[in-house]
């Protein structure tokens, strides 16, 4: 069983396009960007692991990721090389064997990587419905993915926060007990879920938010609109709307503020976008979705913030 898909994510070179687009489900495609944790320049990156078997699968994966992107090289140190093998931490390495490994390697960076507190659990159980019998497993697979790097230009090291990882796991089957995936296997999903978290480090990625548009009652028009490519259209019929509201129930008006909020994130207009989802959070409007695009709006606007510091 194949569980690690092509991990490689879309590299931002510039500020993100938010241009995005409708699903099936009349949804809009919001591209969310991340910064990396690592903000120096890195030329070529050594890649070392805590000396357990999920850590080292997790690094030697995530130096073939890195490697596709393209943006600079990531090796692993070879499993024999005495300097290297059985690292617990780079903060613990002392600066003379740092400095070797990096000398050694020809590297800008060292970063060393261990997945700590895995945690495996499955719940058989069967239910018996109209005299069908289903047999069901659940069950999640956890851990924490620790991390350091340290820029051998400056001599620090730096440790993100721990990066929490959980895989959940659901099965049916009416004619047996379904097969439950073992440890080894839940693991392998847990490390596929660690190595996207990972890589994510030390490039700048976006991530695709689907976020819903309503589509009911006079704001059907839109999907049409948007369906056809028509963004300028729709977020000029859904101002008009908005300046023409009246005596409608503050839901209403939440909903039309909610859509010009994510209409305006897909015009690339974050702070614009994040004044209208505000003021449809104090209207009577589903928190649960206003919440999940200011999320999204936040992220883009710090994500720019943080871009121009570094220019």
């Amino acid at each position: 069983m194949k569980f690690f898909q092509t991990l490689l994510l879309p590299v931002l070179i510039s500020l993100p396009l938010s241009a995005q687009y409708l699903t099936e489900n009349g949804e809009a495609k919001i591209l969310v960007p991340h910064a990396p944790f690592v903000t120096g320049k890195i030329s070529r990156l050594l890649l070392l692991h805590y000396p357990e078997a999920g850590s080292g699968m997790i690094t030697a994966k995530v130096g073939t990721e890195l490697g596709k992107v393209g943006l600079f090289e990531a090796i692993e140190a070879g499993a024999d090389d005495p300097l290297a093998k059985g690292i617990k931490g780079l903060g613990d390495l002392p600066k003379s064997e740092l400095q070797a490994l990096a000398a050694k390697y020809k590297v800008s960076h060292v970063a060393w990587l261990w997945l700590d507190r895995f945690h495996y659990v499955g719940m058989p159980s069967v239910e018996v419905i109209r005299g069908i019998r289903f047999y069901k497993f659940s069950g999640s697979a956890s851990g924490e993915l620790r991390c350091s790097v340290a820029d051998l230009g400056t001599g620090e090291v730096k440790s993100p926060a721990a990066l929490n990882l959980v895989k959940k796991l659901y099965l049916e089957s009416e004619q047996m007990a379904p097969v439950a995936p073992d440890e080894p296997h839940a693991r392998d999903m847990l490390n596929e879920i660690g190595v996207k978290q990972a890589v994510q480090l030390f490039i700048p990625v976006h991530e695709v938010r689907k976020l819903a548009l309503f589509t009911d009652g006079s704001l059907g028009e839109l999907k049409g609109k948007l369906k056809s490519g028509d963004l300028d259209g729709a977020l000029a019929q859904i101002k008009i709307l908005q300046g023409t509201s009246g005596n409608e129930s503050p839901k209403f008006k939440g909903r039309v503020a909610y859509d010009l909020g994510l209409l305006l994130m897909m015009k690339n207009q974050a702070p614009e976008a994040l004044k209208a989802l505000e003021e449809a959070r104090h209207s009577g409007k589903d928190k649960t979705e206003i919440d999940a695009a200011m999320e999204a709006c936040k992220q883009i606007l710090e994500y720019a913030e943080r871009v121009k510091k570094q220019g």
